[in-house]
């Protein structure tokens, strides 16, 4: 029997080759269990402030934040501590000053912020150098946003009774106003102040030349438009609006080029440079991904609150959202490469972020966080923590089915996506090798059953001899019949 006995060892050797594999294959799954990226601040001020504001330049080197009563700060990225801080509020009549929108420059030279105090309306513009104004534009309601171009130029205001302004920075006399009847809740200029885009309560989007405050155009969408941004080219117009929807429009025309419907008021909008990338932020939670060329998602992400700020790098490569955490995505995946959650009780409200965002590059990122204050992250410096529970999420129903606690400040919805990738994929190695392994023992089986069924061996010298042998060929003894 040692042929039999040597091809039988030889073919269980495969068992244990595939239970190799199958241990290099589960191995090689990730191993999350709850494990995911977190950012780590390169700084963050609290000045005991509400923090609601924040803007940074293209190239990252200022941050401008605003706070709710107190004021007006300019950082630079290598501080934490304010280059300068204009504080509001400080006269005797002053009654809950307010400042309610922020702007800076390309190169952080300029920055701009509306102020809202008891029937003391206004806009200011400083310089980086000094706190002190170079320009205060008086207005006759609040100033809900300003927008600079590029260079400082020329600066674009919406507010409260339904008008729109184009500034110069050389004068307080506006170079053109309209009235659009409703409040105007957003406004943005283009990088070279050419155009000026504008966001009204009366449904309206408008659109004009710094040349004129004529609308070139107008388009009129289903509800009061929160939100508008416009590209550097510039070529494209987004608005959201409270018909929950997302408009992209030709810039030169005012045709929209396509529209989507979310399930909730669409609160913010960005756009890339070039005008290829879209996103937008909902009060459905979600955040949403678009190319310019289709009306449908490029992804979406359902976070953990309604979504409060979006902003997008120049190439569309990079985009931070501000809800209830810091998200940041690429554009090539709906899942974040990072989320950020401030320390804080379970449950305790205060510490979202109600604005953020990012370079041009998409290399910094900087957030206001209410009371917990204002952030600056480094995209790449990360750490990898663990979630002690985690959150149910569903993309298709809009759905939180449970709030995340994390034993370092994380969050779940990541942590939940990849888990049920890693099981899915261990399922499908232990599935083949399940297969391979009934197949090869299967072949082993019937290898055995072969070799038994073709060969005999001679009752006296045990030589092999043919299944129908009746006298062997060395010895010629006569073989018993089966």
């Amino acid at each position: 029997m040692r042929f039999l006995r040597l091809n039988c060892a030889q073919m269980s050797v495969r068992p244990f080759l595939l239970a190799s594999i199958i241990l290099v294959s589960l191995a090689a799954v990730p191993a999350v269990n709850g494990q995911m990226l977190e950012p780590l601040p390169l700084w963050n001020y609290r000045s005991g402030s509400y923090h609601d504001l924040v803007v940074m330049s293209s190239n990252a080197e200022y941050v401008v934040a605003g706070a709710y009563k107190d004021g007006l700060y300019l950082f630079s990225r290598e501080s934490g501590t304010p280059l300068w801080h204009h504080k509001i509020g400080e006269a005797e009549d002053s009654l809950s000053p307010v400042v309610s929108t922020i702007a800076v420059s390309d190169d952080g030279r300029y920055v701009a912020a509306g102020v809202s105090e008891t029937e003391r309306w206004r806009v200011m513009l400083f310089s980086r150098e000094a706190d002190a104004p170079l320009q205060t534009y008086k207005l006759d309601n609040t100033p809900f946003s300003v927008a600079l171009s590029s260079d400082g130029r020329y600066m674009a205001v919406g507010y409260g009774y339904g008008t729109v302004r184009l500034f110069s920075r050389d004068s307080q006399k506006s170079l053109w106003s309209y009235e659009a009847g409703k409040p105007v809740m957003s406004v943005a200029i283009s990088s070279d102040g050419q155009y000026v885009v504008a966001a009204s309560n009366d449904h309206g989007v408008y659109m004009f030349g710094r040349e004129s405050g004529t609308p070139r155009w107008s388009y009129k969408a289903g509800g009061p438009i929160r939100a508008v941004a416009i590209s550097s080219n510039p070529k494209y117009a987004v608005a959201g609006s409270a018909d929950d929807s997302v408009y992209l429009l030709n810039v030169n025309t005012g045709i929209p080029l396509w529209s989507y419907r979310t399930e909730g008021v669409v609160e913010t909008v960005a756009i890339s440079a070039d005008g290829n990338y879209v996103v937008a932020g909902s009060d459905d939670r979600s955040v949403y991904l678009f190319g310019h060329e289709g009306d449908s998602p490029l992804w979406s992400y359902v976070t953990g609150d309604r979504v409060n700020w979006v902003s997008i790098s120049s190439d569309g490569m990079y985009i931070v959202t501000g809800s209830d955490r810091a998200y940041m995505f690429s554009r090539n995946s709906g899942i974040p490469l990072w989320i950020y959650s401030i320390p804080g009780e379970e449950g305790e409200r205060g510490n979202e972020f109600l604005s953020v965002a990012v370079s041009s590059d998409g290399k910094y990122i900087a957030g206001a966080a209410m009371y917990a204050g204002v952030y600056l992250f480094d995209r790449d410096a990360t750490r990898t923590v663990t979630a002690t529970t985690q959150t149910t999420t569903s993309h298709s129903e809009k759905a939180i089915t449970s709030s995340p606690v994390f034993s370092v400040s994380t969050s779940s919805p990541v942590v939940q996506e990849t888990t049920a990738m890693a099981w899915f994929s261990a399922l499908v190695v232990v599935a083949v090798c399940g297969v391979s392994i009934y197949y090869l023992f299967r072949k082993r089986r019937e290898s055995v059953s072969r070799i038994s069924e073709h060969l005999r061996y001679c009752i006296n010298c045990r030589c092999k001899l043919p299944a129908n042998a009746v006298f062997c060929d060395k010895c010629g003894t006569r073989q018993a019949e089966e």
